[in-house]
């Protein structure tokens, strides 16, 4: 039996990592603090001191929230979050430097101009400040929280239903999608001693490159792909014969910064921060470019070899992975998706994707079965029971 299991964020709460909300929350509220390496950092700068660029970035994406949410009113009960103002920042700033072209954008951009110019006004070392530069930043601010607050090193918990299906002698192939940029899916194969394949080679000194060939290895039985990257994911930069060579790789010791190849050869990271996306429809781009782009085209394949996904933890708001599921449903008479989740209207009700649309009509089809229990709340005995039952 081939089986994929594609797998969201919330099979991670159990492992105490942060909900949605909670991340949504420390970037608007929390605790933080630039520093030179253009990231930001848990704490204040000195005790009772707040660094006056993070107030500034709150302001700012408060700002946005009010804006997002009053729109979010007439579609859905449910506020923006982090993911939604990711997406609005990189809307702004694209308009500015003319990567889009969106004529809906621009009277928004030109009132938030006389909204946020009290906000723009240089402070410090600073001669000029934009909204452009504040949008700019807004990614940094994001991202770098998110990083923080994912790269704790917490124990897997409640996942022995994903380590049974990996060891179990009549799946003969597993495939893990996932969207989760945190480290809980390769804790738990390693700390069971289970073979897996990630896309990265063997390690080349302090560094595992990028060589998605590793994917196509005959003997391997369990496969992971990360499609939102992941928090060890990084980009170097090599210069091969006076050229600057491009390579994504995963860091092999922390911090990062002074790591080496096997020649001895310094590695240098072309960005500050790990390889992820944030943001929503924003991704729908950042699928086509770099690494991501091979991920997404080997799932676009690896959906033609599977009749049966499980899912758990995803609330199906991503478009463009939702875009390929329905029409992975829609293309064979056996395909069908085993959906675990304690409360599954709350995915038709709040998806912000279309495949909301089809949740009735794919339950009626019996191309959708839902199972009232969480991933991480069932043994591996009985998921492999939910497996056999949903292939009849």
């Amino acid at each position: 039996m081939k089986l994929m299991l594609l797998l969201g964020s919330g099979i991670s709460l159990p492992s105490g990592l942060p909900p949605v909300e909670t991340i949504t929350e420390q970037i608007l509220n929390g605790d933080w603090h630039g520093h030179t390496d253009s990231n930001f950092y848990k704490g204040l700068l000195q005790p009772g001191q707040r660094d006056w660029k993070v107030e500034r970035q709150k302001k700012f994406l408060k700002c946005l929230k009010e804006h997002a949410d009053q729109y979010q009113q007439h579609r859905r009960w449910n506020g923006a979050n982090y993911e939604d103002l990711y997406y609005l920042v990189r809307q702004i700033e694209d308009e500015f430097l003319g990567e889009i072209d969106n004529p809906a954008i621009r009277p928004f951009v030109e009132a938030l101009k006389k909204e946020t110019r009290e906000l723009c006004e240089p402070k410090a070392t600073e001669t000029e400040f934009s909204l452009r530069e504040l949008a700019s930043e807004s990614q940094d601010y994001i991202s770098s929280i998110v990083w923080h607050l994912l790269g704790n090193k917490s124990i897997p918990q409640n996942l022995d239903a994903v380590r049974h299906l990996a060891q179990f002698d009549s799946v003969e192939k597993l495939d893990i999608a996932s969207l989760n940029h945190d480290l809980l899916i390769e804790s738990l194969l390693q700390q069971s001693g289970i073979n897996f394949v990630d896309g990265f080679a063997d390690a080349d000194g302090d560094v595992r490159h990028f060589e998605p060939e590793t994917f196509d290895n005959p003997v391997a039985t369990v496969n992971l792909y990360k499609l939102h990257g992941s928090i060890n994911w990084w980009r170097f930069v090599e210069t091969k014969n006076r050229r600057d060579v491009i390579r994504y790789g995963i860091h092999l010791r922390m911090p990062p910064w002074d790591g080496k190849n096997s020649r001895g050869t310094q590695l240098h990271e072309l960005d500050p921060r790990p390889v992820f996306l944030c943001g929503s429809y924003n991704k729908l781009f950042d699928y086509r470019y770099g690494i991501f782009a091979e991920l997404h085209f080997r799932f676009f394949r690896l959906l033609r070899q599977h009749e049966l996904i499980v899912m758990s933890g995803y609330g199906w708001n991503d478009r463009g992975i939702n875009g390929w599921l329905s029409e992975w449903l829609s293309s064979g008479r056996k395909n069908k998706i085993i959906l675990l989740h304690n409360h599954p209207e709350h995915i038709r009700d709040n998806s912000k994707s279309f495949m909301w649309h089809r949740y009735a009509s794919l339950r009626k089809q019996g191309r959708l079965i839902v199972v009232r229990k969480w991933l991480t709340d069932i043994s591996g005995e009985q998921l492999v029971k939910i497996i056999r039952d949903g292939s009849r």
